[in-house]
This record gives C-alpha cells, structure tokens and sequence, in this order.
C-alpha cells in the first residue's frame, strides 16, 4: 500500500497490539500507522460482533 501511495496507516482494534507492531515494522516508519482501542466496557459488545 505504502509503494502505491498510502500516506497513513489506521487499523482496526482487533488487530492487537503484536500484529500493529508487526504492520509498523513492515512499513519501516515511510508513514504513520495508527490503531483504534477499545475500552473494557466494549468487550461484551465487541465478543458478540466477532462469535
């Protein structure tokens, strides 16, 4: 994405903390990545979506 333009980076929260450090490694700092979070309070939600 990067060699094709992306000026940026925005993952998604459940892409975890490993797996955005592993993105940031790929792109070897050419542009910014981003993640969402999400707060405690989102788990139950957030397991019903993905069940």
């Amino acid at each position: 994405m990067v060699a094709d333009g992306a000026q940026l980076v925005e993952l998604c929260g459940a892409f975890g903390p490993v797996w955005t450090a592993r993105v940031i490694e790929a792109v070897g700092g050419a542009v910014p990545v981003g993640a969402v979070g999400y707060g405690p309070e989102a788990v139950d939600q957030l397991h019903a979506i993905f069940s």
